[in-house]
């Protein structure tokens, strides 16, 4: 191999009759085409991620945790020992929630043993309290209580939580267009007396 010099640049000739300086600058050429093109394939497969839709299942699909799942049938799981299904959550989530825009939110049934069970506090839209508020010389007996949602074949169980001698709930009246119900005593109350109520229906 012979050496050239030139003023101030080293320059090696192959036999080839091409420099090192040329293979150089081909091999920085074909380093900058091949950064070049994984940078654009790193942007578009990141792109793809970014804009794509959520996967989901629908009929004959495995169910998919963590996405929604819509079918136009019912979904069976059924068991011959043990829960058939169980929702558990760790936080003050909801463990299993069931809901229906006209139907059966959730349908609990058993041919001989107990359709449900609950351990802990049950909760109910429909129940609540109320004051009768008697005081001395102005005596009451009775109290409304408006804002409920009432069918004609609703039933009203109400109990008071206090006891005054001779005093007890003579009658519960719905007042169904209304959305109203008023509790009646069986005699007036110069003190208040709350009375809880709770919506079967």
């Amino acid at each position: 191999m012979r050496r050239t010099h030139r003023s101030t640049e080293e320059q090696v000739t192959d036999p080839t009759g091409h420099d090192e300086t040329d293979r150089t600058g081909a091999f920085t050429t074909r380093r900058a085409v091949i950064a070049g093109a994984a940078a654009g394939l790193a942007g578009l497969v990141a792109d793809s991620v970014i804009s794509a839709e959520p996967a989901s299942a629908s009929n004959g699909d495995a169910v998919l945790l963590g996405y929604y799942n819509s079918a136009n049938s019912t979904t069976m799981i059924n068991t011959t020992n043990g829960t058939a299904v169980s929702g558990i959550s760790q936080e003050e989530g909801t463990g299993v929630e069931g809901a229906s825009d006209t139907g059966v939110g959730v349908l609990a049934v058993s041919g001989s043993g107990t359709a449900l069970r609950v351990e802990g506090v049950a909760r109910f839209s429909r129940s609540g309290s109320a004051v009768v508020a008697g005081a001395a010389g102005a005596a009451k007996t009775s109290v409304t209580v408006t804002g409920v949602d009432l069918s004609d074949s609703s039933l009203i169980l109400a109990t008071p939580q206090d006891y005054l001698a001779g005093v007890s709930v003579a009658a519960v009246v719905p007042d169904v267009s209304a959305g109203a119900f008023t509790i009646y005593l069986t005699r007036p109350v110069d003190a208040q007396l709350t009375i809880a109520w709770f919506i079967l229906g």
